[in-house]
């Protein structure tokens, strides 16, 4: 069982800082209204991460696209805030997913999710 790692973003000095169970029970973390508080994915991607991708749609045709990644009930999404939908990125928890950037995460970057004019 892979240990579970999260990142905290700080409101107040709008900073992300990395963590895990044992900072919090050692007393290193304390978790407070102030934080936001976001789980890793996989070794890289973390809860909140917009990232770019390439994605094969129902006609099998490869398009770019641009997303934040999402903890559903069930299963990882890539999210599209601006278009109102989102995908099953099930490859994200398996590391399988190779050619991606991460563009930032909707804390530290939240003009990345804005729509071109």
């Amino acid at each position: 069982m892979r240990e579970l790692k999260f990142r905290a973003f700080d409101k107040i000095t709008e900073t992300c800082f990395d963590f895990d169970f044992a900072d919090v029970q050692d007393g290193r973390v304390e978790i407070t209204d102030d934080l936001i508080v976001m789980q890793y994915i996989n070794a890289k991607i973390c809860q909140d991460d917009v990232i770019k991708t390439k994605y094969e749609d129902l006609l099998s045709i490869e398009r770019e696209i641009v997303g934040v990644v999402e903890i559903g009930e069930f299963e990882v999404m890539l999210d599209f805030p601006n278009d109102g939908i989102a995908i099953p990125m099930r490859c994200l928890f398996t590391d399988e997913l190779e050619d991606y950037e991460i563009l930032g995460n909707i804390h530290e970057n939240p003009n990345l999710l804005e729509s071109p004019k």
